[in-house]
Parts: structure tokens; sequence; C-alpha cells
């Protein structure tokens, strides 16, 4: 299973690969179109990294799930398909 859990070093270089990493400075070069979709009661990402991302990418569409976490994909599977869905087909 891909969610499976990584072992402790694996999880702890990443870590340190992510502490000083910042893109936040090439976000406004992004031309794809995106879909920034956050759970309210996400506890990985804050609101105000999700708002970065929104407001930094041209373009960008924000769906907020209430009532869910980071893994929208898993908790709410039916409501992640149905807004993936409708930003694929929105054109």
């Amino acid at each position: 299973m891909i969610a499976a859990i990584p072992p402790l070093p694996a999880i702890l270089a990443g870590l340190e690969a992510m502490q000083g990493w910042d893109g936040s400075d090439h976000l406004s070069a992004i031309k794809a179109k995106t879909l920034i979709l956050w759970g309210d009661g996400d506890r990985t990402y804050p609101w105000s990294q999700t708002e970065t991302l929104w407001r930094s990418i041209p373009d960008a569409q924000l769906a907020v799930v209430p009532g869910c976490a980071h893994s929208v994909h898993m908790e709410w599977p039916e409501l992640f398909n149905a807004i993936v869905g409708r930003f694929l087909d929105a054109e």
C-alpha cells in the first residue's frame, strides 16, 4: 500500500529536507490550471499556507471541505471526486 508507514529514518530525512525549503517566490510563475483543495480540520497544513497558495498562484481555484482533515480523498471520496471532476471539466 502506498500509504504504508515509512521507516523512521525516511520520515526524519524528509522533515530535514523540507525544513529550510520555501518555494513561495515561484508560485506566481505557475501557469497550469490549479485547484487548491483543503479540509478545514487539516492539522498538517494551516490555513495560512493554503491561503498563500490560493492567492499566489494565478487564477487558482479553492475548495474548502468542512469537517475534513488532511486526506480529503480518503475521508470524503465521493465529494473529492465531484470537486476534482467539476474542476477538470470546467473550461
